[in-house]
């Protein structure tokens, strides 16, 4: 039985030779792509400045911003970058980000078009990262 047992393993360790091979060159191929990437540090000078809106009673009573361009512009990212400050214990931390928002983008053509809707259930802290929608 044991030697039945060790020919069953040595066929799986080679029929995954070639697999691990694939594996190996896309784990190389990756960390060549993450070297080339710039180093995040964080300022420790100067907290990440985000937008802070006044402080609110309930989730219903809002704050709105709105950008406006001259021109018509093509948008495919939108960045919220949570206000980050320096707490006692000298860790960053969020605050003041919005725990129910939305997003929203208008067409040249005056149509509203929804990007994220955060508004029926709080939204988690997003700690010192910017969030991409």
């Amino acid at each position: 039985m044991r030697w039945l047992l060790s020919i069953l393993t040595s066929l799986l360790l080679l029929g995954c030779t070639a697999e691990q091979g694939h594996v190996e060159q896309e784990l190389a191929d990756t960390e060549a792509k993450l070297a080339d990437l710039p180093d995040l540090k964080i300022n420790t000078l100067v907290p990440t400045m985000g937008y802070l809106s006044t402080r609110m009673e309930t989730a219903k009573a809002g704050d709105q911003v709105s950008i406006h361009f001259h021109q018509p512009k093509a948008i495919d990212t939108v960045v919220l970058v949570p206000l980050s400050i320096l707490n006692n214990q000298n860790e960053y931390e969020t605050s003041g980000f919005p725990v129910r928002f939305k997003i929203e983008a208008q067409t040249a053509d005056g149509q509203t078009i929804t990007i994220a809707d955060h508004t029926e259930s709080d939204f988690p802290n997003p700690g010192i990262a910017p969030l991409v929608f």
